[in-house]
């Protein structure tokens, strides 16, 4: 009845979201609707960036949008209320390029600037302060979406990732070892944790199928000082970990 009645918009999201083993199903499924109901109502399908090559053949035809992460000016934008009119500080993070991509994502940038409402401002000259909070906005806001106290089970599971990844000199990994490495966190919901890590937005999906990679190689960074800490609190030896250029070289970033 509604549909006779008036233009509908139909928002199919998250198709990147779809199990693997039941995507080929979906799309018919979702491709065949779109047909359907195309003429007269609007159809808006959503996926990552990185996963549409593998969609293309469904919706082909479609009209194709990008969204665009946030440029330098509106990531300066979000963070000026919080500044204020310390102009060395807003140049101190616009001179810092790795810092500034990371903030492109809004999310981040507005997590940082409501930081600095309940902190001051004295945090955003350690850059990573500034990471740690991006980093657990993140966790947050997915936990929000998802189970509660998921938080802590994720940090930890994000840490294991960046040990792995940083130890083998690699940028992403089988969402396989994922699940292998959240056995030891959570045997019972260990499948659903590379679904969990993707919608914190810290770990994305890589060209290759299947492959999880942070998305920016400050959080890499990051959650590899989590897993040092961690290893050194339990025990081991830093040594282990610096003893040799190779491993400097690769544990540098934490």
């Amino acid at each position: 009845e509604l549909e006779r009645d008036q233009p509908l918009a139909f928002l199919l999201d998250g198709l990147s979201e779809v199990p693997p083993e039941d995507q080929i199903e979906t799309l018919d499924a979702l491709a065949q609707f779109a047909q359907d109901y195309r003429a007269g109502h609007h159809v808006l399908v959503t996926c990552r960036s990185s996963d549409f090559p593998f969609f293309r053949p469904w919706f082909g035809d479609f009209r194709q949008l990008r969204l665009q992460e946030w440029d330098e000016a509106q990531v300066m934008r979000a963070l000026a209320p919080a500044l204020g009119e310390q102009r060395a500080l807003a140049e101190a993070i616009r001179r810092n390029k790795e810092l500034l991509e990371l903030l492109r994502l809004p999310l981040l940038a507005q997590a940082v600037a409501q930081r600095v409402a309940g902190e001051g401002t004295a945090f955003l000259w350690r850059r990573g302060r500034m990471v740690e909070v991006a980093a657990q906005a993140l966790i947050l806001w997915a936990e929000a979406r998802d189970e509660p106290d998921t938080a802590q089970t994720a940090t930890h599971l994000l840490a294991r990732v960046a040990h792995r990844l940083t130890e083998a000199g690699a940028d992403s990994l089988p969402s396989a070892e994922v699940v292998a490495l959240a056995q030891e966190l959570d045997p019972i919901g260990a499948r659903e944790w590379p679904k969990r890590l993707r919608q914190t937005g810290i770990l994305q999906p890589t060209s290759q199928r299947n492959f999880l990679g942070f998305f920016h190689p400050l959080l890499q960074g990051y959650f590899a000082a989590l897993a040092l800490a961690e290893a050194v609190e339990s025990g081991q030896a830093l040594s282990l970990y610096v003893d040799t250029r190779p491993q400097r070289d690769r544990w540098a970033s934490a």
